[in-house]
């Protein structure tokens, strides 16, 4: 069985946030981005160093404490945040948002439906 400590995950964080960082910004220098500068180079390389840690590090607790969840919550979620930014978009009158705000705002629905159904609440 192997046993990980708290200076194991902070040196797998530390070096992966190095290498990310360093791709990253790799990336942006051979095809820059407008508006894309150095602090957003290092959030993105920290939320991905982070999901990659907790990935390598803790999934299994993470999956354990939450099998007996009804996957429907966290869908339903997804789908309505989405559905939001897209009706807001359409609110600023972009074309054809209102067709894929609709599809998203539907899937939510169908996602909380099922979710209260198998709750039942």
């Amino acid at each position: 069985m192997e046993t990980t400590t708290k200076q194991d995950k902070l040196l797998f964080f530390g070096i992966s946030f190095a290498a990310l960082a360093a791709l990253i910004f790799i990336i942006n220098y051979v095809n820059p981005i407008t508006g894309f500068g150095v602090a957003y180079i290092f959030l993105l390389a920290i939320l991905l160093a982070g999901i990659i840690t907790v990935l390598k590090f803790d999934f299994a607790k993470i999956t354990e404490k939450y099998k007996s969840t009804n996957p429907y919550l966290i869908s339903g979620i997804f789908w309505s945040a989405l559905a939001i930014m897209k009706w807001l978009k359409y609110i600023r009158k972009d074309n054809f948002d209102w067709i894929i705000a609709s599809l998203f705002a539907l899937v939510a629905i169908i996602n909380w439906i099922s979710y209260f159904k198998k709750s039942n609440k």
